[in-house]
């Protein structure tokens, strides 16, 4: 069963109830001390309740709800304040915010306001702003937005971008820069060279476009532009290209070049080039100048003691200089030493006289009337606008009559006026070139107007011959030639075996003679002088790289060997299938030289026809091209060396460079001759001293490659045909 146990202390009666199942009750003294009495005595009724009231009324800052904190608060570590858009942080009513030494964070998305305080910042880093994206310092309200120091600099620095000071977009906002002394700008460029050091752009915002109108680069060179980007101004602290001299222009790139001033201005002036167009247009030069008054100037013959009042400088011809002479109103022309006596009489003027103005009448003061002039001499060309030289009297003629041998120019045309006309009687106008006139020559004379030539019957390409009647009458050049040829031939001995029947008709005849004459002058060498391969069976020549590149592959002007693979290579020839010739001259080919000879079996030399002569490289000439390794087309030219052989003259050898193809592919047999006629010249040309032709020619024919990345090319003249001709 439970147990009650009554504790008595004090006077005070506390019954516990035990429960039955707890056998074992200790009782301990443990008495409170007269201070810790005093101080329950103090605590209010339900005091183990915190009260928000009681805690805020007691000083403390409480963590939510609006509170006004006063005194002064120190802050030894980070603070976060974390006002929302709505909620803003407010610092105001002059209460002074200290951030000393501390880290202050305002969350994402807050905003702080000073109102009628000035924020003190001691860190040296005041406000760190270290989000993403734009950021402001804002002021939303009207008034000035001041940084200010009252000792030591201010400085906005961009550490990695461009710093860009902005006013409003309003047509009144403008941006001001104000200082006590002066205003600085500084560029550190370290090491970047930059060609504009400041720069004033108008952007223009109706349409669009930037224009710099004012510019200053790092040489100190200053241009001013207009809204078009004109150059209106120029200050060049360096000579441009072209110049001598630093300048200041004005007036654009054609506008006028000021120097800069001397170090010495003393009698110098400011002169315009005297030049129409290039670098020195428009430019101004310093000069000597000493004169200070005009009795300084070289063409002044006068001082200023020498001139009297009233006297003027007046340029003297005799002296070249300018005079004084006097011009005073009350001076009259009797004064004149150059000025005969005179007593002024109505309508007379002063007319030059062997050194003296004489007194003249004139039936016209104002104007010169040649029908009075005795001797009209005029002393300048004679303008008669839109006028005519005309004469009133009935059929009177004009006459222009130079003086002794001279002529008569009628624009481009001079006419030989002074010609004898003795014997001219029909005779017409003819230029002649020779003397540049136009003068009288004889009529050309009409044919058929002559008294022995009769033209009837006349036929074109008729000649004119004299008949027995002593007229020249027309006849065909044919039948004159036979006529002529029968009386040449008059009385001349006959031989019945004679040659000359070319067309084997048994009977030499005018047919015969067309045939002689259509052949007359021409060579039998002409096209008969000829040698071909055919389906050549000579060796191949290999070649895998070359000396030459693909500028001078095909300039060469020497045949080089001295590289086994690597320079030019030699086709080679086996034995001919076709040579014709007319003697003396003959073929040989040597398969070991791997040449072709043409000469004289009689050791003389060539005929005159072949001085003229080309050899010329006939279808169906070919070339077996064969690449092992590669596709790339390859690039070759083919040359030939000439020798020549002279009777006593020493030989004389040209190499030329005949074809040239610049993109052959891989394995085929291509014809030479595929992008036009191939022919070369100066085989049979006299030697060095234009004394003899040579007696024989040598032909060696070699191939120069390209220099590039290609594998064995095997090459030869898979058929050849050559030509001698005398024209191609």
């Amino acid at each position: 069963m439970a147990i009650n146990v009554t504790i008595s202390t004090g006077g005070a009666t506390t019954v516990v109830t035990v429960p039955e199942v707890q056998n074992n009750i200790t009782v301990s003294r443990n008495q409170i001390t007269s201070e810790e009495r005093t101080k329950l005595d103090g605590i209010e009724a339900g005091a183990d309740v915190t009260v928000e009231a009681n805690v805020r009324d007691a000083g403390a800052v409480m963590t939510t709800g609006d509170q006004t904190i006063n005194g002064t608060k120190t802050f030894d570590g980070p603070v976060t304040f974390n006002g929302g858009p709505n909620d803003p942080i407010t610092i105001q009513n002059n209460t002074p915010v200290n951030f000393n030494n501390s880290s202050t964070t305002f969350g994402t998305g807050s905003s702080v306001k000073f109102e009628g305080i000035t924020p003190q910042f001691n860190a040296v880093t005041a406000v760190h702003l270290s989000g993403t994206g734009n950021q402001q310092i804002y002021k939303n309200t009207p008034g000035e937005l001041t940084v200010e120091s009252n000792s030591g600099d201010v400085k906005i620095v961009a550490n990695d971008g461009d710093l860009i000071l902005k006013s409003g977009t309003s047509s009144g906002n403008k941006l001001s820069l104000e200082g006590r002394s002066e205003i600085e700008f500084k560029l550190s460029r370290e090491e970047v060279e930059v060609a504009s050091v400041f720069k004033i752009i108008d952007t223009n915002p109706v349409s669009g476009d930037e224009t710099t109108i004012l510019e200053v680069d790092r040489a100190g060179d200053f241009i001013v532009r207009d809204q078009a980007g004109v150059e209106l101004f120029k200050v060049q602290s360096s000579p441009e290209q072209g110049e001598d001299l630093d300048f200041i222009r004005i007036g654009g790139e054609n506008g006028y070049k000021f120097p800069k001033p001397l170090s010495d201005m003393r009698n110098k002036a400011l002169v315009v080039k005297d030049v129409a167009s290039g670098d020195d247009f428009g430019k101004l030069e310093f000069r000597d100048f000493v004169a200070t008054s005009i009795f300084d100037m070289a063409e002044v013959n006068e001082t200023s003691n020498d001139m009297q009042e009233g006297e003027a400088l007046i340029w003297n011809d005799s002296t070249n200089k300018f005079v004084a002479q006097s011009v005073l109103s009350n001076v009259g022309l009797n004064d004149l030493l150059d000025t005969a006596t005179i007593s002024p009489v109505n309508g007379y003027a002063l007319v030059w006289s062997d050194g003296t103005w004489i007194p003249q009448a004139q039936t016209d003061t104002n104007t010169t009337v040649l029908s009075t002039d005795s001797s009209p001499t005029l002393s300048a060309n004679l303008n008669v606008s839109t006028h005519s030289i005309v004469t009133t009297s009935s059929n009177q003629g004009i006459t222009i009559q130079p003086h002794g041998t001279g002529n008569v120019s009628l624009g481009n045309f001079e006419f030989d006026v002074d010609q004898n006309l003795t014997g001219k009687d029909n005779h017409v106008l003819t230029y002649d070139q020779g003397s540049g006139t136009i003068q009288l020559e004889p009529a050309a004379l009409d044919l058929d107007g002559l008294s022995d030539v009769d033209l009837t019957g006349v036929s074109e390409d008729d000649i004119l011959i004299r008949d027995a009647n002593g007229d020249f009458v027309p006849t065909d050049a044919f039948s004159a030639f036979m006529k002529a040829a029968v009386a040449v031939s008059a009385g001349m001995p006959q031989n019945p075996s004679v040659a000359g029947d070319f067309d084997n008709n048994g009977l030499v005849d005018s047919n015969d003679l067309l045939i002689f004459l259509s052949n007359f002058g021409a060579s039998p060498s002409n096209g008969n002088t000829q040698i071909e391969f055919t389906n050549n069976n000579a060796a191949t020549f290999s070649i895998f790289d070359s000396n030459f590149t693909f500028e001078n592959y095909n300039t060469q002007t020497s045949i080089v060997t001295t590289s086994a693979q690597r320079d030019m290579k030699q086709y080679e020839f086996n034995t001919p299938s076709v040579t014709t010739s007319i003697a003396p001259y003959t073929w040989q080919v040597n398969t070991t030289a791997n040449s072709i000879k043409l000469y004289t079996s009689n050791s003389t030399e060539f005929g005159e026809w072949f001085e003229n002569a080309v050899i010329e490289i006939k279808e169906p000439s070919s070339i077996y091209h064969n690449i092992g390794s590669t596709t790339d087309p390859v690039s070759f030219a083919v040359y030939v060396e000439i020798t020549r052989d002279y009777p006593t003259a020493s030989n004389e050898i040209d190499v030329k460079m005949i074809a040239d193809y610049p993109s052959i592919p891989e394995n085929l047999n291509f014809l030479m001759t595929q992008d036009g006629t191939i022919s070369f010249g100066d085989a049979f040309k006299k030697d060095s001293t234009n004394t003899e032709r040579p007696k024989a020619v040598t032909l060696k024919f070699y191939a120069a490659f390209a220099e590039d990345e290609f594998g064995v090319v095997n090459q030869k003249f898979n058929n050849l045909k050559l030509k001698v001709t005398g024209s191609v």
